[in-house]
């Protein structure tokens, strides 16, 4: 009969604090007994099976979408958000919040972060918010890409983040193409120069931005590389770049002549680090993200689901249909 007295108590505490949203207080003075009792009634409601809980993901498909990038790609992370409003700039705010979230989650004392540039990672760095506890050592991964700072730009990008994380930074102050490879080596006979760039790769985390071959690159945007430049590179296949180095759909590096002039670290040395994160969406980026997970340039993808869905379904096609959809995406 005690049980019996124990159990209907239990259902009305759970019924005034879940249904009625009471708070323990506030059911305690209402029924005239201590707060240690709501608390032991509250718990024997749910092993008697009065309360149940059921938690529910509203974002469960983005969570299938995913796994199935991560266990194709081989990936070991994949996040994938939300598309619920059509502006670019908005999905790029929360790609960048994901990303804001992940790096804050992963961060800690003394790790080297690599930094790349791009307005996705704009994103990200307008999404960390107050300054973390974690101190990193950001470092740049690649040349700057004008006189001015802008906020894409690698340089920038690397210096509020280590502000956010109350870091330090590390500059790396030249162009990111230069006009001939005689002057790409007379910067890298600098001994401050390569000191930077030797500290990029042996970072233990590169945070960079997947960019497409077209027009709009943001490298052909700031005059580094002419749209004849970029057409040149498309037609010898490229269809993405990460750092300022093209890859083809299949994830191979392009032999271009810029390359040569181009001052950052290499898609080869990308790989060397641990742990390669790449923030970007959009379906126009789709080829970009493709060749970019086959050829192992990120193990940590932090996208869109529109965005997801196009890489797979690339993915699954046949090489001459790959070939002739990238050349339709970046037309």
């Amino acid at each position: 009969m005690d049980s019996l007295r124990k159990n209907i108590l239990a259902i009305e505490i759970a019924r005034l604090y879940y249904e009625e949203h009471k708070t323990q207080e506030e059911i305690a003075r209402e029924i005239g007994v201590s707060r240690s009792t709501i608390s032991r009634s509250l718990k024997r409601a749910y092993e008697i099976g009065a309360v149940q809980i059921r938690v529910v993901n509203p974002y469960s498909e983005c969570s299938e979408i995913a796994e199935a990038l991560r266990s194709h790609f081989g990936l070991d992370r994949a996040i994938v958000v939300p598309v619920s409003r059509g502006s670019e700039d908005l999905i790029k705010r929360d790609i960048g919040t994901a990303g804001a979230d992940y790096l804050t989650r992963i961060a800690r004392d003394d790790l080297i972060l690599g930094v790349a540039w791009g307005t996705t990672l704009e994103g990200l760095v307008n999404a960390l918010g107050s300054p973390k506890r974690a101190r990193l050592k950001v470092v740049q991964l690649i040349g700057s890409l004008g006189r001015s700072a802008a906020p894409t730009d690698a340089n920038e990008l690397a210096r509020r983040i280590a502000e956010a994380f109350r870091g330090e930074w590390y500059l790396l102050p030249v162009p990111v193409v230069v006009e001939s490879a005689y002057a790409r080596d007379a910067f890298l006979s600098e001994s401050t120069i390569r000191d930077i760039l030797e500290m990029g790769k042996r970072a233990d985390v590169a945070l960079v931005g997947i960019g497409a071959c077209d027009a709009g690159s943001v490298i052909v945007q700031r005059g580094y590389l002419t749209p004849e430049e970029i057409e040149a590179a498309r037609m010898a296949g490229a269809v993405g770049d990460i750092c300022g180095r093209f890859y083809n759909i299949y994830g191979e590096p392009c032999k271009l002549e810029f390359d040569e002039r181009t001052i950052g670290i290499t898609l080869e040395d990308l790989r060397a680090i641990k742990r390669r994160i790449g923030v970007a969406g959009g379906r126009r980026k789709a080829s970009a993200i493709l060749g970019a997970l086959r050829g192992r340039y990120i193990n940590v993808l932090i996208t869109d689901e529109v965005t997801a869905r196009e890489v797979l379904k690339l993915d699954a096609l046949k090489p001459e249909e790959a070939s002739s959809n990238a050349a339709r995406e970046l037309a």
